[in-house]
C-alpha cells in the first residue's frame, strides 16, 4: 500500500509517479467506481476523563464530501475549531480516499453519553454517521505512578509530582514525560496547566536523555519533555490540570513504503495534590521559609567605637518560595540599635532536582554605650523532613566597643541630688513671681498689647493676603521625581555627606507624595502597611526600606563609605523604578 498526504511529499520512481497521477484522476470523481462511500465516527480514547480533552473524528471514505455539518456536543466543550484532512491510498490495485473532520472536546460531567449524527453530502445525497457512545469518568487521584490510558497504549504522555502532600511555600517538581513504543517524529507542546493555586517557575535544566521503562509487561522509550518548579500558595486539595502535545507518528503503507507521519494530539491526566497548613501558632521570628535552609553570618569588625557603625553580612541559602521568605530579625543588646537589612545580592541556582535561591543581606548596627556586646543570630524556618519548625543559630559575634570622640555620657543634671534640684526649681519660681507682680512688668504688658492691636488693624485695612497656589498631586509627584533625579549628579562631585543626605530627603519626599503621607508618618510600620494596601510585592517593600536605612545609617552615624555612592545610587534608581511600576499598576 502506498499513501500520500497533502502536508508531506516524498520522492518516488517514475512508475510510482504515474500510478499516483492515475489515482488523482480517480480521487477527483465524487464516488469511486465499485466502492460505496462510508461515513463513521471514531475517538482516540475508549473512555474519556472529566476535564481532559480527547479527539472525536468523523471520517468519510471512498467519496468526496461537501457541506459537512457536525452534531451538537451538548455535554462537551470544544477547545478549538474543526481540523480537516484529506488523502488517498492504493492497496491491492484498488484506490481508497479519505476525508476527515476532527474536534478536540473536553467532558464536563461523568456518565455515558451518546453523540449524535454528523451529516455530509456526496453527489447531492446526504450521509449521516451512526450515533456514537462514550463513557466519561472522573479524574483519578494520582499516586505518583504512571497511568496508562485505557485506549491506545502504544504512545501516551503522563505528568507526575515528586510529592503528593506538601506545605504552602514548599518546592514541588512537576514533570511531563512521553512514553512510546512507536517511531515518533517531533513533539510540540500545545498547552500547559495554568497551575492555579501555585507560583510556578519553568526549569531549564533537567535530564533529557532517552530512558526505557517496562510497564505492565511492555517496554517503552521514555523522554522528559518539560519540568516546572511549583510552590503552593494556600492549603487545601488542589488540582493540576492536563497538558497537551502534538507528535508525528510514522505511518506504513503497502509494500513497505512509509506514507509520512500522522499528527496525533496526546493529553495527560490531571493530578490531585494535598496541601497541608503549617502548624499553628507560628513561632516568634519565623522567616516564612519552608524547605531546607542554611546561613552564614559575619561581622566586618570585632572592634569599634560609639561613633562607628558595624556591618553584619548574612548569606542565606534555601529551596523554598523566595517570595514568602522575610529577612531574619536579628536581636541585639538594648545598648545597640539595628536597622532593617539591605539586600545586596539575590540569585537563583538551578540543578536537575530543584531551584535554590540565595540572598546576601547587610545589617547596620550602632552601639550607644561602650562595653563588650554579644550578638547571637538565629534563623527560624519550617523543616519539611521533620515537619517541624527549626531554629538554627549562627556563631556568636562579640564586639568590643570603646567611647569615641563624640561620645557624651549622661548629663550632670540628670544625676544631681534631688534636694539640690528642688531648691533650684523653688528659687526660679519665686523670682518669676516677683517679676510678674512688679508695676514695670504691667506697663510693658499693656504697651505690647497696644502695639499688637495697631499692627493687626493696619494690616487688615491696607494689606491683601495673596493665597498660595495649591499644587496638584501630579505636580507634587513630578517635583519629587525631579529632585530625586538630580541626586545622581552628586555622585560625581564626591561629596558623600551631601549625597546621602539629599538621597534620604528625596526618597522621603517621593514616598510621602506617592502614598499621601505626612512627614511624621514616614515610619517603617506605616510604609509597610500603605505599600501592602497598594499590593506592592514584599520584596519591593523590603528593597525600598533597605535603601532608606542605608541613607539613615550614613547620615546619622557618620559612617560613610564614599566608594559605595555609585552602587547605592544605581540601587536606589532601580528600586524607585520598580516601585513606581507596582504603585501605578
Amino acid at each position: 500500500m502506498i499513501g500520500i498526504t497533502l502536508s508531506h511529499h516524498r520522492t518516488f520512481s517514475k512508475a510510482f509517479q504515474a500510478l499516483g497521477a492515475v489515482a488523482l484522476l480517480l480521487w477527483q470523481s465524487p464516488t469511486l467506481v465499485g466502492q460505496s462511500p462510508v461515513f463513521v465516527t471514531s475517538s482516540d480514547v475508549t473512555e474519556a476523563i472529566v476535564g481532559v480533552p480527547f479527539n472525536l473524528t468523523f471520517t468519510l471514505t471512498n467519496a468526496e464530501g461537501q457541506r459537512f455539518s457536525p452534531p451538537s456536543f451538548q455535554t462537551f466543550s470544544s477547545t478549538g475549531g474543526v481540523s480537516e484532512l484529506r488523502g488517498f491510498t492504493f492497496e491491492k490495485g484498488q484506490s481508497r480516499t479519505s476525508q476527515s473532520w476532527s474536534y478536540s472536546l473536553v467532558p464536563t460531567q461523568t456518565g455515558l453519553f451518546s453523540i449524535g449524527a454528523a451529516t455530509v453530502y456526496v453527489g447531492g445525497r446526504g450521509l449521516k454517521t451512526p450515533p456514537f457512545s462514550i463513557k466519561v469518568l472522573s479524574a483519578p487521584s494520582s499516586k505518583g505512578g504512571v497511568t496508562v490510558p485505557a485506549g491506545d497504549d502504544q504512545v501516551f504522555i503522563a505528568s507526575s509530582l515528586n510529592k503528593q502532600k506538601a506545605f504552602p511555600g514548599e518546592q514541588l517538581v512537576w514533570n511531563l514525560k512521553l512514553y512510546t513504543r512507536l517511531a515518533i517524529e517531533g513533539a510540540d507542546l500545545i498547552s500547559m496547566p495554568d497551575f492555579e493555586g501555585f507560583y510556578s517557575k519553568e526549569k531549564r535544566h533537567f535530564n533529557t536523555q532517552l530512558q526505557y521503562q517496562t510497564i505492565k509487561g511492555k517496554k517503552y522509550a521514555v523522554k522528559t519533555l518539560h519540568e516546572e518548579a511549583i510552590f503552593p500558595q494556600t492549603s487545601g486539595n488542589l488540582t493540576i490540570g492536563a497538558a497537551q502535545i502534538r507528535v508525528g507518528i510514522e505511518q506504513a503503507g503497502g509494500q513497505g513504503f512509509l506514507i509520512g507521519p500522522k499528527p496525533v494530539t496526546l493529553t495527560s491526566q490531571p493530578i490531585n495534590v494535598t496541601i497541608m497548613p503549617l502548624p499553628e501558632p507560628h513561632p516568634d521570628g519565623f522567616s516564612g521559609g519552608v524547605g531546607h535552609y542554611s546561613w552564614e553570618v559575619r561581622a566586618d569588625s570585632n572592634y569599634m567605637t560609639t561613633d562607628d557603625a558595624l556591618t553584619l553580612t548574612v548569606l542565606l541559602r534555601g529551596n523554598g518560595d523566595s517570595r514568602r521568605f522575610a529577612a531574619p530579625k536579628i536581636a541585639v543588646p538594648a545598648t545597640c540599635e539595628i536597622f532593617e537589612p539591605r539586600i545586596v545580592e539575590e540569585t537563583e541556582i538551578e540543578n536537575e532536582t530543584e531551584i535554590v535561591h540565595k540572598k546576601k543581606l547587610e545589617y547596620v548596627i550602632l552601639a550607644k554605650e561602650p562595653g563588650i556586646h554579644e550578638i547571637v543570630p538565629t534563623l527560624t524556618y519550617f523543616d519539611i523532613d521533620s515537619n517541624q519548625y527549626c531554629t538554627i543559630t549562627a556563631a556568636p559575634i562579640r564586639v568590643e566597643v570603646v567611647a569615641g570622640p563624640n561620645y557624651k555620657p549622661v548629663a550632670a543634671i540628670d544625676t544631681m541630688p534631688l534636694p539640690l534640684q528642688t531648691a533650684i526649681q523653688v528659687g526660679m519660681w519665686e523670682k518669676a513671681i516677683n517679676i510678674v507682680g512688679s508695676p514695670a512688668f504691667l506697663w510693658v504688658l499693656l504697651l505690647s498689647f497696644l502695639i499688637f492691636a495697631g499692627v493687626f488693624f493696619f494690616r487688615n485695612r491696607k494689606a491683601r493676603v495673596v493665597p498660595q497656589p495649591q499644587l496638584s498631586s501630579t505636580e507634587r509627584a513630578s517635583m519629587a521625581q525631579r529632585r530625586f533625579a538630580k541626586v545622581g549628579n552628586l555622585v560625581q562631585e564626591e561629596a558623600p555627606e551631601i549625597f546621602y543626605n539629599e538621597l534620604l530627603k528625596s526618597l522621603q519626599q517621593y514616598i510621602a507624595v506617592r502614598l499621601n503621607l505626612a512627614p511624621a508618618q514616614l515610619t517603617q510600620a506605616v510604609l509597610r502597611s500603605k505599600l501592602a494596601e497598594r499590593r506592592v510585592a514584599p520584596v519591593r517593600v523590603q528593597a525600598f526600606l533597605s535603601i532608606l536605612q542605608t541613607c539613615e545609617a550614613a547620615v546619622f552615624s557618620g559612617h560613610i563609605d564614599a566608594s559605595k555612592m555609585e552602587s547605592d545610587w544605581r540601587t536606589a534608581e532601580l528600586v524607585v523604578q520598580e516601585l513606581e511600576k507596582e504603585i501605578q499598576g
